[in-house]
């Protein structure tokens, strides 16, 4: 093999290594699994998830299922911010609406704290059949989700669903996707790590051609 062909076949090795690194670091995982439609409550709704390290958001689910969504919104770290119900996907086959972070997701970092608030639509309801009965105060329609199980391997907690003033773990009105970047989440070393292989990769090479220019 010429020299020109050594350099290229090495060229395409660290390209090939650092895209194979950088799929694998944007992977992403849902941080609560096997949601599925609940109902809905007509109680304020807020889920809190803790992030055990730095990672990137890369999206956030709302539940929604049957019902409406009119004002969503998530708080991190004490600042909150408001989103657009227009910017949220279609419903997905878990009942949830997904926001999804523009420019490679957002950069958490560990022990953040991340609440995510839900309002639905208003219901009115019809008046009353007969005149001896009370009318009904409206209400709101805040979909909620059945919970299916913590996925560990995001490295992130969820701590459960405010319903008003009680707290369940049976029910939720959010998700979360991650890329989680622990160590334990199966994602790629350190840029610098690569940095290091691929350099000594290159001294490597450049040995095994000057050996063989010596025993020509």
């Amino acid at each position: 093999m010429s020299l020109r062909s050594l350099r290229a076949a090495g060229f395409a090795a660290g390209v090939l290594l650092l895209s194979c690194a950088s799929e694998r670091a944007r992977a992403q995982v849902d941080v609560l699994t096997g949601l599925s439609e609940g109902g809905y409550s007509s109680a304020p709704l807020e889920s809190t998830f803790v992030f055990n390290s730095s990672m990137i958001l890369n999206s956030i689910g709302f539940s929604s299922g049957g019902y409406g969504l009119t004002s969503v919104s998530y708080t991190l770290n004490n600042v909150q911010t408001s989103l657009s119900v227009d910017d949220l996907t279609a419903v997905d086959a878990s009942g949830l609406r997904w926001y999804n972070f523009a420019n490679g997701g957002l950069s958490v970092n560990a022990s953040s704290v991340l609440k995510v608030a839900t309002q639905g639509t208003l219901e009115t309801p019809p008046p009353p059949m007969e005149d001896f009965m009370p009318p009904q105060d409206p209400y709101y329609t805040n979909a909620i989700s059945v919970v299916g199980s913590q996925n560990s391997s995001s490295n992130v907690t969820w701590n459960g669903l405010l319903d008003g003033s009680s707290l369940t773990t049976t029910f939720t009105n959010s998700n979360l996707r991650v890329s989680p970047t622990n160590p334990g989440s199966n994602v790629a070393p350190e840029p610098g790590t690569f940095a290091l292989a691929l350099t000594g990769g290159g001294a490597l090479l450049g040995i095994c051609i000057r050996r063989r220019r010596n025993a020509a």
